[in-house]
This record gives structure tokens, C-alpha cells and sequence, in this order.
């Protein structure tokens, strides 16, 4: 490299970058990968091991391209690499995936949270930008109010009855207009397919900003639905300083304990519940029923058996629910063998719809329509789209 070419370098942080690197889990290796594919794109010099070494050391500063590349690739700001600000994690909860134990945040899912800050980020910026001070219809829940109390407030709120449930065909329909209900409630609600091993579900609401949920379409529905009513029973206990919690720190377990309760409380309710069930149950193990009785019931409330199970078995009603699952006070409903992810075959821009959830595409078509925000803007900043996929993303 020449004198002239030295000159053009950016001096980066070399700190950063390590800890950049690090909190995405990508070796040297693969970063190096991921950079070449995205530098060979614009026809710029592709990068191998030694130069990332070089700018981990600080020996050398690095071309415009290959900042541009390293930005993307470790899902930062240029003002992280230049030393200037600091990562901020800005995600509020995690729900916990099966086991209890959340495996190491993959790439992958890093990736997918970092798409999910963006969506909340375009929200945000719309909101604003529309100007309309919209209504929120989530209640606030006290402390010391009772699982019963917040959860009944909560269906109230999301104009849900046991007649609207007992019409909805099944698991599938219900996550829907669980979904729907809390749109109308102001809540913005995405989906991205997340590793259910590592992140289940997130929520954030941060002061000025949407309260916001993300739903991982490598769950089934009625997993999912538990999960949208878990962050929504977090959202109505929102604290005063915006964001709910940080997930660099262990959120107490009797928390989340209090919003699987209130989670339960919402889908199935225990007075409904108890007149739905026989008074003389088949069997004390929820799974040796006859299929037509559990089917009958789990339709009803369009939950999946295993929640049922484990909702009767909480009750008192049966003694034990008789499947490899855990008892929701520590949030484990797993997703079943053979499920497939939301978007799986779709084409781009009705998978990129799913993922948005009807309310944030009805914001952006409503922000495109009225020049309030253009294609570039959206696919430079928050989409990594073809401007052509944008247009279809918000097509009538």
C-alpha cells in the first residue's frame, strides 16, 4: 500500500472493532468471509485474516469499503468503529427458551435482533414523522396487583370475551387475532425467525417511542401466542424511565414467573376453564384422554395441548399433564417436532410483511404515500431490501 493510499485510511478504534467482532460471535474467519461478499459486490479489494489482525492491532486503518463492510457485517454504527460512541444494547427481554438456559446468541440471532432494533427504529422515526398522537389502549399494572387482576384488565383491553375466543377455528386463527387485538392497542408486533434455544421473544418500549414485541417464526402459533401474551403481561408493567429491563443482567426469576402466570391467566381463564372441564376427568394425566375430549377443549381456547395440559395440571384439575414439557413458571413450551418457521417459501416481499406485522406495513404505506419518508431512505437505512421488494412490501 502507498503513501497515497496510507493517507486515505480511516484510523478506526482497534478496541471497537475486537468487541464489535465479539459480540456478534464471529471468528476472524468468518467475518472475513461475510466482508468479501459483501465487498465483492461493489468490485473492491477483498480482505483476508491478516488484515483484521492488522486493525485489531491497530497497525493500519482501514479503506472506506472495508469500514463500510465491517459496519454491516458487525451490526454497528460508523461512530462505534471511529471509538466515538459505545455499543448500546438497547433490547429489554428475552423470554426464555426451552430449558431455562439460553444458549450463546448466534450470528444469526444477533443478526435478526439487530433487524428487530431497526424495525423499532423505523417505527419510532414514522410515528414521529406522521405526527398523530396516537392512543394506546394497554392498561397499567400495579405491583402489588394480583396475576387475576392484571390479566383480566389485560383481555379487557384487548376487547378479548369468551365469545370472541370460542369462535376462533384453532391455534392458527388465534394467534392471529391475539395479534390483531394488540395492534389495535398500539402495540406493533414483528416476527423474525429467531433460534427458540437462545431468544423466544423480545419487548421493548423505550420513553417517546411504540411499545413494540418480536415473535420468533421458528415457533408454532400457540407457542407463540403464549409468548405475545408473556411480553404483553412485561408491557403493562412498564416502569416510568421507558425501557423494561436490561438483558446484560439475570432478570429475576419470580418476575418472570409473575408474567407466565398473568400469560396463562389471559389465554385460558381459570373460571372459564373450570366450567369448560369435565367435572370428572377422564384420567388424572391430561394426555391418556380420549383425543375428541382434548381436542374439544384446546380448541376452544385455541391453545396447543401440552399448554392445556400444563394449565389443568396448575389448576388442580388433573395431576400431572403427561408431556416432556415444563411447567410454565419457567417458560418452557417448546416448539413441536416438524413445525416450520412464518416465511418458508414465501417470496420476499410477503415474507418481509410477515415479519413487519400489519400495523408497521400500514404506517409505512401510509409514511410512502405522503412523501413523509422515500424507498431510499427505507431500504438505506432500515431495510435491506431492492427498492423494487420495497414497493411490493407495501402494495395494496
Amino acid at each position: 500500500m502507498n503513501a497515497a493510499e496510507t493517507a486515505d485510511l480511516i484510523p478506526i478504534e482497534p478496541s471497537a472493532l475486537r468487541q464489535a467482532r465479539n459480540r456478534v460471535s464471529l471468528s476472524r474467519e468468518e467475518m472475513v468471509r461475510r466482508m468479501n461478499r459483501l465487498i465483492r459486490g461493489y468490485g473492491g479489494t477483498v480482505v483476508d485474516v491478516s488484515d483484521i489482525y492488522e486493525w485489531e492491532s491497530g497497525d493500519r486503518g482501514m479503506t472506506a469499503i472495508e469500514s463500510w463492510a465491517a459496519t454491516k457485517v458487525c451490526l454497528v454504527t460508523w461512530s462505534v468503529l471511529l471509538g466515538e460512541t459505545g455499543i448500546e444494547e438497547t433490547l429489554t427481554d428475552f423470554r426464555n427458551p426451552p430449558g431455562g438456559t439460553r444458549r450463546q446468541l448466534d450470528y444469526n440471532t444477533h443478526r435478526h435482533l439487530y433487524q428487530f432494533g431497526r424495525f423499532y427504529e423505523l417505527i419510532t422515526e414514522l410515528s414521529w414523522r406522521v405526527g398523530d398522537a396516537e392512543i394506546l389502549g394497554l392498561p397499567s399494572a400495579g405491583e402489588d396487583e394480583t396475576e387475576q387482576i392484571v390479566a383480566k384488565k389485560l383481555r379487557n383491553s384487548l376487547g378479548v370475551d369468551v365469545d370472541a375466543q370460542r369462535s376462533w377455528s384453532g391455534e392458527v386463527e388465534a394467534l392471529q387475532q391475539w395479534q390483531n387485538r394488540a395492534f389495535d392497542c398500539g402495540v406493533y408486533v414483528f416476527s423474525l425467525p429467531l433460534s427458540i434455544n437462545q431468544v423466544r421473544g423480545v419487548s421493548r418500549w423505550d420513553a417517546g417511542s411504540p411499545p413494540s414485541i418480536l415473535l420468533s417464526t421458528s415457533d408454532t402459533p400457540s407457542a407463540r401466542i403464549f409468548t405475545l401474551a408473556h411480553e404483553l403481561a412485561h408491557l403493562v408493567h412498564r416502569p416510568s424511565k421507558g425501557t423494561l429491563c436490561d438483558p446484560s443482567i439475570n432478570v429475576s426469576q419470580t418476575v418472570e414467573t409473575r408474567m407466565n402466570k398473568i400469560a396463562a391467566e389471559v389465554l385460558v381463564p381459570e373460571d372459564w376453564l373450570r366450567e369448560e372441564a369435565p367435572d370428572n376427568p377422564p384420567s388424572p394425566i391430561f394426555k391418556d384422554w380420549p383425543v375428541k375430549e382434548r381436542r374439544n377443549l384446546t380448541r376452544l381456547f385455541g391453545v396447543s395441548s401440552e399448554m392445556m395440559g400444563i394449565r389443568l395440571m396448575e389448576l388442580g384439575i388433573v395431576a400431572d399433564h403427561g408431556y416432556a414439557k415444563s411447567p410454565w413458571s419457567d417458560g418452557n413450551i417448546r416448539r413441536q417436532r416438524g413445525s416450520k418457521g412464518l416465511g418458508r417459501g414465501l417470496k420476499e416481499p410477503d415474507r418481509y410483511r410477515g415479519y413487519l406485522g400489519t400495523k408497521a406495513v400500514g404506517l409505512l404505506r401510509r409514511a410512502l404515500n405522503q412523501d413523509i419518508m422515500t424507498i431510499g431512505e427505507l431500504t438505506k437505512t432500515y431495510i435491506d431490501v431492492k427498492p423494487e421488494v420495497a414497493e411490493e412490501i407495501i402494495a395494496t
